[in-house]
């Protein structure tokens, strides 16, 4: 595994080449002979053979609007809708009005008003529950539990999770990329996560910014050749997933992070989807 972490550094600096071959149909200005010339090419004059005939705009007629008999009933869905309107409406208006004309009767009639929109917003809201209790698919904590003995077997069952996730994760080509530098006193505060992280199965390639050893570190090193450049490291440490087998290299994580925390995206990264509970 170690091999094929080194070798799929080393093949981000192989170079290579594009071919591309290209002809104009325009000569070059320098053989206009004192003609016209754009951009380095010449300005051939259209033969008026070549011309076509400018055709007359026709402007299209625009679409007639849908015409509703006024004697047709409402829909239930207009209906509502109306009905909806009103009362934003009323509301709006007799607090205006309280505002220019704050007397008894007119903050009064606003404050009743308000209280009457908030009982059906109350009302509103105990039949979204009831409907959600009687229909799981509409229930967000039938998917994500809220509750907190749900969310504490939800734990337990994702850290489990997530260690399995390392020991699997070799299985399936990965490794771990680790750009250190020497001088970088949060990379020296890592190097137990790494070394962890590397003893459960995961193989870890560190790489060194400056050349020189990382003090606590379990396995060797390799000396950087650009290849931080090409990732776009600007700080240390920096973590990517890499995967052999596609050549997927995914950032995971820049600067220090806790050993939980790495483990986490280590597991959200490759086993779940956007959207998923992690």
């Amino acid at each position: 595994m170690k091999f094929f972490l080194v070798f799929l550094l080393l093949s981000l600096l192989a170079p290579f080449a594009v071919y591309a071959s290209s002809v104009s149909d325009y000569r070059s200005a320098l053989d206009c002979q004192g003609k016209d010339s754009f951009n380095w090419y010449c300005i051939e004059e259209k033969k008026k053979d070549d011309v076509a005939p400018e055709e007359p705009l026709v402007t299209p007629a625009p679409p007639s609007a849908p015409h509703k008999d006024e004697a047709s009933p409402l829909t239930y869905e207009e209906e509502m809708l109306n009905r909806f309107d009103e009362m934003v409406e009323r509301l709006e208006s007799l607090k205006r009005i309280a505002i220019v004309e704050p007397t008894h009767e007119n903050v009064r009639n606003y404050i009743s008003y308000q209280l009457e929109i908030q009982n059906k917003a109350a009302v509103f809201t105990d039949a979204w529950k009831r409907v959600q209790w009687q229909d799981p698919a509409l229930d967000y904590s039938t998917r994500f539990t809220m509750n907190n003995i749900g969310k504490q077997e939800e734990q337990r069952v994702l850290r489990d999770a997530q260690q399995n996730t390392l020991a699997e994760l070799s299985e399936l080509g990965w490794g771990v990329w680790f750009f250190y530098s020497s001088t970088c006193s949060f990379c020296h505060r890592m190097t137990p996560s790494i070394n962890l992280i590397n003893s459960q199965g995961l193989s870890v390639l560190p790489v060194s910014i400056d050349h020189n050893p990382l003090q606590g570190l379990d396995m060797g090193y390799f000396k950087d050749q650009g290849q931080a450049q090409e990732l776009g490291v600007t700080m240390t440490p920096s973590l990517f997933l890499v995967n052999q087998n596609t050549r997927l290299v995914v950032p995971v994580a820049f600067g220090i992070i806790s050993y939980q925390e790495l483990v986490r995206r280590i597991h959200t990264i490759v086993k779940t989807e956007p959207g998923d509970n992690f």
